[in-house]
């Protein structure tokens, strides 16, 4: 994130913000709402938590090829999940900052209680961006609403599909089912690992290894921007090494037909069982 794309959401922020009801935001038309939105994510974000993410601003979305192409209606709920997603990374970065200590004379214990409720909130904060990044990707490629009961299972369908221009991203589903299965089932489904660890005293702090599968989605976001401009720009991602070959996938993008495609997508999404 330039200096510049700061200080241009920074900038949007000078008019006036008055308090409104929810009918009044019903009916601002679609441009008012995505300058509120912006408006609000630029008061409420630190610039060095705006500086790690590509794409800071609702407009950034909207203002692509594909969500223009979109009908009224659809383009007001794109809109809102994209608002979502990125107050939602703001969410987690914030989460994670140093905060005031708790009313606990025992330093070591307040600091575990801190890693485990600081580290329960990244896995369960993070999962909830990577719904949002789904809803957004399926919703700019089809027009239409992900659903289904399972919705990792819809969108890892539709990205088989021949010749989607959003297949790119089957690796980042993957990796956020893997995230879902052995990170965020656990603490949603009351099989908490971290609780456990939390009796040991024995709860370490986050380090980046953590916050690796948040990040992979930041990166992606400008890739998503590109795609649904009709652009063909596609880059690799820094991550913790994994079960997945960047490399391998992102070749098989540029030579593979469509079924050795699919064929790789239905491989990575077995191995994210595993």
């Amino acid at each position: 994130m330039s200096n510049e794309e700061l200080k241009r959401g920074y900038t949007c922020c000078q008019g006036d913000m008055n308090i409104l009801t929810k009918q009044e935001i019903e009916n601002l038309n679609l441009d008012e709402l995505v300058q509120r939105m912006d408006q609000i994510l630029a008061l409420y974000c630190p610039c060095e938590i705006s500086k790690q993410v590509h794409i800071n601003w609702v407009s950034s979305v909207m203002g692509t090829t594909m969500a223009k192409q979109l009908d009224g209606n659809m383009q007001r709920k794109l809109a809102y999940k994209v608002f979502g997603m990125l107050l939602q990374i703001k969410y987690t970065y914030q989460s994670v900052q140093p905060r005031e200590r708790l009313s606990i004379d025992d330093k070591w214990i307040h600091e575990q209680l801190l890693f485990a409720e600081s580290r329960q909130w990244l896995i369960i904060s993070s999962r909830m961006v990577f719904e949002y990044f789904m809803s957004i990707i399926y919703m700019l490629g089809t027009g239409k609403e992900l659903s289904g009961k399972s919705r990792i299972g819809t969108i890892a369908k539709w990205l088989k599909q021949p010749d989607n221009e959003f297949d790119y991203f089957a690796i980042t589903v993957a990796r956020g089912k893997k995230y879902s299965r052995y990170k965020r089932d656990p603490e949603i489904h009351a099989t908490t690992t971290i609780a456990k660890e939390v009796l040991t005293l024995s709860v370490e702090p986050i380090d980046w290894s953590q916050l690796n599968f948040l990040h992979i989605i930041i990166n992606q976001l400008q890739f998503v921007v590109s795609i649904a401009n009709g652009e063909t720009r596609l880059g690799y991602m820094s991550i913790f090494p994994d079960e997945f070959n960047n490399d391998e996938w992102y070749e098989l993008l540029k030579t593979g037909d469509n079924e050795s495609i699919a064929s790789k997508i239905d491989e990575m999404m077995k191995i994210a069982e595993s």
